[in-house]
């Protein structure tokens, strides 16, 4: 490999990674300018929630909403996973129809 070529060959990858570099901090600056817009709304507390009452009296599973596990991973989530993988499952289970239908033959 050539001098030449070798140069034109790290041009262009610093090039295109500059591009890269550049489009990603671009978005994260959106991304700031954003979340400065429509700021984070405060979530209601168990507090708030109870009528008033401190932590220190309600139980504390009042405290977790109920659609969440310990984790913090949403219960919707945990169920659209199994549906995929059950059918994933069901389409791609061993079947003997093929079998079937080329023994009665």
């Amino acid at each position: 490999m050539n001098v030449e070529s070798y140069g034109y060959v790290v041009l262009t990858a610093a090039v295109g990674m500059g591009i890269v570099f550049l489009f990603l901090i671009i978005l994260s600056l959106l991304m700031v300018v954003i979340r400065g817009v429509f700021g984070e709304r405060p979530r209601p507390t168990a507090a708030a929630a109870t009528g008033g009452e401190t932590a220190a009296t309600t139980d504390s599973s009042a405290e977790r909403p109920a659609d969440t596990v310990e984790q913090g991973v949403p219960r919707w989530v945990i169920a659209g996973a199994l549906a995929y993988l059950a059918e994933e499952e069901r389409d791609y289970a061993p079947q003997s129809q093929q079998w079937t239908q080329r023994s009665t033959r």
